[in-house]
């Protein structure tokens, strides 16, 4: 993947990515791992493309400083919105060019980065790659025959890949087939919903999702105590106005739905333009992953420091002998 051509950031970089197309956790996961490196006193940074963004801004735009939120959905995106409102204390910056975005992330005082949707990004240089993976990605082909973006021989260059979602037998047999094509360290993770409240339990909620398996929320849902009534779809990433509410309330009046359920990705989209008195809900969710990644990602985070500060001394003794 050419390191000698890729642009490099002052602190280490950790990538997140996926070699197919569709939700593989991507975002959950980019939450979790600045939460680890919270908890190890690290300032992290989340860098962006932004994607599906309204307002297109060509230079950086800072969406949380580690102080407070700085942006809105049109000039951020919903997920890094999402992100700069889950995570205080982190640094949340959206760009094109990643490499400017991390520098502007930096003056901010970010101490490391993570790279969001990043596998595919070769301008920068990463230190660690993180793979989100499902199952049955081991047994599609690459575009356009099949979702994957690129065919399962890159998953030699992950460092880490993280199965997630499937049966638990799949994600097990699955691990045991990753040994055939990469050398990477394979966790394993699960996407949970959590339960109502007590005081939403058995109320008949009317679901409005724009992400990109809605049919797999649904169901998550209700195993997870949800009462669903009706639902309405959007396509992913959906850009929600006035007259979308308008329906949205409609089909929910018509289900008999006390009120209005949604993820708290489509709710940064959905605040803006809702109206009305029925009530907006967001079903919290939570990725949980084996219990040994978060001390590999801090001991890997560790080393690509020292391996950074090594190579600095390097170009330093280089540079005195060359003048």
């Amino acid at each position: 993947r050419h390191p000698g051509r890729q642009h490099r950031l002052h602190a280490p970089v950790v990538s997140i990515g996926n070699i197919a197309v569709g939700g593989r956790a991507k975002s959950p996961m980019a939450e979790l791992v600045a939460r680890a490196l919270m908890a190890a006193g690290e300032r992290p940074s989340i860098l962006s493309r932004g994607y599906a963004r309204e307002r297109r801004i060509e230079t950086p735009v800072v969406v949380r400083g580690a102080d407070a939120v700085r942006a809105g959905v049109a000039e951020s995106g919903d997920e890094p919105l999402m992100l700069a409102e889950a995570l205080d204390g982190a640094i949340v910056v959206v760009g094109a060019d990643r490499a400017r975005a991390g520098a502007v992330a930096e003056q901010l005082g970010a101490t490391v980065h993570i790279l969001d949707d990043g596998f595919q990004h070769l301008r920068l240089r990463r230190d660690i790659d993180i793979v989100m993976l499902h199952p049955r990605d081991l047994d599609d082909r690459v575009m356009p025959a099949g979702r994957l973006r690129e065919p399962l021989d890159a998953l030699s260059a992950a460092d880490a890949i993280v199965l997630v979602d499937g049966a638990r037998n799949d994600r097990s047999s699955s691990a045991l087939r990753l040994a055939n094509v990469s050398d990477a360290q394979v966790f394993t993770a699960v996407r949970r919903v959590e339960a109502p409240p007590v005081a939403l339990a058995g109320v008949p909620a009317f679901l409005a999702s724009g992400i990109a398996d809605s049919g797999q929320l649904a169901q998550s849902l209700a195993a997870a105590g949800w009462m669903i009534a009706g639902e309405r779809s959007f396509k992913d990433h959906h850009a929600y106005r006035g007259a979308d509410v308008d329906d949205i309330l409609r089909a929910a009046a018509s289900a008999g739905a006390a009120f209005v359920l949604t993820t708290a990705k489509d709710a940064v989209r959905l605040r803006p333009v809702w109206r009305g008195t029925t009530p907006l809900h967001v079903a919290a969710m939570t990725l949980e992953i084996d219990g040994t990644f978060h001390e590999w990602l801090v001991e890997r985070v560790g080393r690509a420091r020292e391996a950074r500060r090594r190579e600095a001394l390097r170009a330093g003794r280089d540079g005195a002998r060359a003048s």
